[in-house]
């Protein structure tokens, strides 16, 4: 494996998963002490410079409060061939960065002597709680696989079951102990089961697996990438048979009695009780107490740490602090918001990054973060005050994952986040401030829209310096000589207001010749996201669209416009489009220009690609035309 560089499954990869097995065994330890163990090992090939960063390797382990969940027995080396000779590298101990916190348990390690052509090996055990979803198996990464096994210990009395995600094959029965197998006569993906006494050992193998590759704005690869999840749905033996948290009622019971999520919401805190009426004193209005409420707990409190869907400390103790888990500060405003008789719950999400939640699959383990539901005069607003940039009632478009699910006495509710439900909302208008082409001045203001003003906050902060680069940055499109004049932001320091720049430019305007300019100089897209002739995975965008760009000059006297770009209408269906719409008036020396990109929908199917990819083309073929002026 050494001297081989090459491998028929991807000629491209920059490393290729040569061997990659766990094993989960809920037999050795069960019966003792509730915990299970999972033995994983990992061989790597690194083919190329652009592989090495496998090397880095981090190990996250999903706890709960007061557990033993523990990673153990980590080893690793690298091999390589120096003078025709093997030579091992071995991870020194003392070099892996360990953390635990009650909900989390990660060691980091980067491997030695890392490069092309190199191979990495590591293995080590997980010892954690039985968990109802007790078992996951990647076959696929964004690497090519050549081999790769889930292997299962269970006891005989429990039931089990076997959720199959992605592209993989249907795995047969198949012996694969036989010495004499051509290599051509084992499946790509087999199933090789046995029974010990009171024991079921099963084997799922699949080979030859290629890489999922992300594309731009698609969804989260961990729900298309080939995986196996295993789920205990009850116990059995001498003639009983019980279900264990097979639904949601019992699963939405056991958080309303948790003291680690909702009976936390609905004790009394006396000190936040005191701060939430205190703050909204004199308030009337519902929903003005619940922004109030949000901007409050979003600017005191700090994001740090993670707990999961749950809270692992008082609240009391946190509100002191001033530092929380995201999950904790929304338990935090949803009890906030209680306290001032207002109709909030936590709700349970998945991220974008990760695997989808399943409505028809039961398990709590699927979420990964608690947010809050607010429910005023029959609309519902999904708040998340773990972002200091988070406006309120529009949470981060990753957080929309499909399937979540609300917690509220005396049970559940299902519903879906979908992307389509967050509408960005952007103006720019550009005009004249000045038109002697002596100082020809253009003025500039851009409303950002709620993600985009999020991100801008992000990337700016304070920072006049960066606000000044993105700007200029902007003006080495226009195709003129221009500068600066000056700038200013309002809404900065306020995720509840709008994010609005404006600034002033200066022109010049050629004494002679022909004049070329591109008034498209500020734009949501700058380019095509959707480059490849081919794509796989379906398209699907953070949010709608509604981008409006309206540009109203006035022509220096002695300039006439020669050449413009002709009015358009793209349609990409019923409801979204892109207008160009283009009006010169020679007599007024006016120019006005007009585009709209409306996008309602957000999710597209891989074979409507193409028409997705054409209907951006044209945005930004339109967007780089130039006007021609020329002197009279």
């Amino acid at each position: 494996m050494l001297q081989q560089q090459r491998f028929n499954s991807d000629s491209s990869a920059v490393a290729i998963i040569l061997y990659d097995k766990s094993t989960y065994d809920l037999e050795s330890e069960m019966s003792m002490n509730g915990t299970m163990k999972q033995k994983v090992r990992r061989i790597i090939k690194v083919l190329k410079p652009g592989g090495v960063s496998y090397g880095d390797i981090t190990i996250l382990v999903r706890s709960t409060g007061g557990s033993r969940s523990d990673i153990r027995g980590v080893k690793a080396s690298t091999y390589a061939l120096e003078g025709g000779k093997l030579v091992r590298h071995e991870l020194d101990a003392d070099n892996i960065a360990k953390d635990r916190t009650n909900y989390l348990v990660q060691n980091k390690f980067s491997l030695p002597a890392v490069q092309a052509g190199t191979i990495l090996d590591f293995s080590y055990t997980i010892q954690c709680p039985v968990s109802l979803m007790f078992a996951r198996h990647d076959f696929q990464h964004a690497i090519p696989v050549l081999y790769s096994e889930l292997e299962l210990f269970i006891p005989l009395t429990l039931d089990y079951l076997v959720i199959n995600q992605g592209s993989a094959n249907n795995f047969k029965e198949f012996d694969d102990t036989r010495k004499s197998l051509a290599e051509e006569a084992i499946p790509t993906a087999y199933m090789v089961s046995d029974g010990l006494a009171e024991i079921m050992h099963r084997r799922w193998v699949r080979r030859n697996i290629p890489a999922v590759i992300a594309e731009p704005f698609a969804p989260s690869l961990g729900s298309f990438r080939e995986r196996l999840a295993l789920r205990i749905n009850g116990v059995h033996g001498r003639g009983y048979s019980m279900g264990v948290m097979d639904t949601w009622e019992k699963l939405d019971k056991s958080l309303l009695e948790s003291f680690s999520f909702y009976q936390q919401v609905t004790r009394r805190h006396t000190s936040l009780i005191e701060k939430a009426k205190d703050l909204t004193a004199g308030i009337e209005d519902p929903l003005a107490k619940a922004r109030v409420l949000f901007a409050f707990v979003r600017n005191k409190m700090h994001a740090e740490g993670y707990t999961d869907i749950y809270i692992g400390t008082d609240m009391e103790k946190l509100f002191q602090k001033q530092n929380a888990s995201p999950s904790e500060i929304n338990l935090m405003l949803v009890a906030m918001l209680r306290y001032v008789s207002l109709d909030a719950h936590p709700v349970l999400i998945t991220e974008y990054g990760e695997a989808a939640a399943i409505k028809d699959l039961p398990d709590i383990s699927q979420f990964s973060k608690t947010v809050c539901e607010l429910n005023i005069a029959g609309e519902r607003y999904y708040l998340d005050a773990s972002g200091k940039h988070n406006a309120f009632g529009a949470m981060p478009p990753e957080e929309y994952n499909g399937y979540a699910r609300a917690i509220s006495s005396p049970g559940g509710r299902d519903l879906t986040l979908e992307p389509s439900s967050l509408k960005e909302r952007q103006l720019v208008t550009v005009t004249t401030e000045n038109a002697d082409p002596a100082n020809y001045i253009i003025n500039i203001a851009c409303q950002y829209g709620t993600q985009m003003a999020a991100r801008q906050r992000n990337a700016w902060k304070t920072d006049t310096v960066a606000i000044r680069k993105y700007i200029i940055a902007s003006l080495s499109k226009l195709g003129m000589d221009a500068s600066l004049q000056h700038f200013r932001v309002s809404g900065l320091d306020n995720p509840d207001t709008s994010l609005v720049l404006k600034y002033a430019v200066r022109i010049e305007w050629a004494g002679q010749g022909n004049v070329y300019f591109n008034p498209h100089f500020f734009s949501y897209f700058s380019e095509n996201p959707f480059k490849n002739a081919q794509r796989s995975l379906p398209i699907a965008l953070p949010t709608a669209l509604d981008l409006y760009y309206n540009v109203q000059l006035q022509v220096p006297a002695g300039y006439q416009l020669d050449d413009a770009p002709k009015p358009a209408v793209v349609t990409l269906n019923e409801v979204n489009h892109y207008k160009y719409l283009f009006e010169y008036d020679e007599k007024a020396g006016s120019l006005k220009l007009s585009t709209r990109i409306h996008m309602e929908h957000t999710w597209y199917p891989a074979d409507q690609y193409e028409i997705v990819k054409q209907f951006f083309d044209k945005i930004i073929e339109s967007q780089q035309k130039t006007y021609v002026f020329r002197k009279s």
